[in-house]
């Protein structure tokens, strides 16, 4: 889930209690999980070497 979706669930959960009495609420909700993919796209500093796409050229033509 993206952090766009976790904030408006929040937002929609936290709303929707005003309009429920305590009584009325039972049970529990729980979120706790939130993983970002690990990525150094924009750094200028990378931890990692580049990664070598193609061949060497040769100086010396056919």
């Amino acid at each position: 889930m993206s952090i766009q979706t976790y904030f408006d669930w929040r937002h929609k959960l936290l709303t929707s209690f005003s309009s429920v009495s305590v009584e009325d609420f039972q049970g529990i909700l729980e979120s706790d999980d939130l993983f970002f993919a690990y990525s150094e796209k924009g750094n200028r500093h990378l931890d990692r070497k580049p990664k070598k796409r193609g061949e060497k050229v040769s100086k010396e033509r056919s």
